[in-house]
């Protein structure tokens, strides 16, 4: 998977963490973020955090701002997500004194005991409407656990750890996609020897988990650039970039060139649907009428029959 690339070596990460503080988002979504930061930083104590009703809104306004309430995705009311957190407090309390560095292994008693508060926490906790919950329950317990739970997304985070947008509707189901998730991020933090010290130079680097995330949306923003720059000759040209950074084998880089080329493949796909939707939009407009999304995504899929 692409997040094999990403975790190769130091160098290539940071440089991926690098990009996502220089080029991904600095609108409001950033500002509520860095908000909720650093209420925990200053105050430390979870219980007074989920207490305190400016914190629990600003989450709720961070969720909003971080597309959860768009689309298919529909927050519960304010109210329901605040009092559903103060429920979990026990659990939050427990969960709240350990970070994804300071977990040795995920076989000991402690850490066994983490995943048993996570997943209730995960199955039980409001925040959607939308039965789908693993990417705003996810964004919530950053939001809550920012040095232990990484925010999970279909745009990035599942296509670079599986190669595609994984769903299911029971929560049991996308615990056990959260598990592996939160289990492969603590093997990245080990095997890269992720540290407190390395959370450094503001912005979106606000924790371990938050660096990792960083470091995916960074790696997806540069091959994007990259593909715009050199169309058909991007992956050619970006494991040039991969072999400045640091060293690689022949079959690692036979490797890499292939998972790059599908997502070179993906991205010339994107591209020609969203020529063929604006084509859609445009003459429905000039014979005057107006397209649903539905009924623009069933004209899009007669081109692929």
């Amino acid at each position: 998977m692409l997040i094999d690339i990403i975790t190769k070596s130091r160098n290539i990460f940071f440089y991926s963490v690098d990009v996502c503080n220089q080029e991904y988002r600095f609108a409001h979504d950033l500002e509520f973020y860095s908000e909720i930061i650093n209420m925990h930083r200053n105050v430390q104590d979870i219980v007074k955090l989920i207490k305190d009703d400016d914190f629990c809104r600003k989450l709720y306004n961070t969720l909003e701002a971080w597309n959860m309430n768009q689309r298919g995705a529909r927050l519960n009311e304010f109210e329901i997500v605040k009092e559903s957190i103060r429920q979990h407090e026990p659990y939050l309390i427990d969960l709240y004194k350990n970070k994804l560095d300071s977990i040795n292994s995920l076989e000991d008693k402690n850490a066994q005991n983490i995943i048993r508060d996570l997943e209730f926490v995960f199955c039980h906790m409001e925040i959607m409407k939308s039965k789908r919950r693993i990417v705003g329950v996810s964004k919530a317990m950053h939001f809550l656990l920012p040095d232990l739970v990484i925010p999970i997304d279909s745009t990035y985070t599942m296509p670079y750890f599986y190669g595609t947008n994984k769903y299911n509707e029971k929560a049991e189901k996308e615990f056990q996609t959260f598990l592996d998730i939160f289990t492969k991020t603590h093997g990245i933090t080990k095997s890269l020897k992720l540290t407190n010290s390395d959370v450094k130079g503001g912005g979106w680097n606000t924790s371990i988990p938050k660096l990792i995330d960083n470091a995916i949306i960074g790696f997806d923003v540069t091959f994007e650039n990259y593909f715009t720059q050199f169309k058909k000759d991007a992956v050619e040209k970006f494991i040039t970039l991969l072999k400045g950074l640091t060293d690689l084998t022949s079959a690692e880089a036979k490797y890499y060139e292939k998972l790059l080329e599908e997502k070179r493949t993906k991205l010339e796909n994107s591209l020609r649907e969203k020529i063929r939707e604006k084509l859609i939009i445009q003459k429905a407009r000039e014979a005057g009428i107006t397209v649903s999304e539905e009924e623009i995504k069933a004209e899009l899929a007669k081109g692929k029959n």
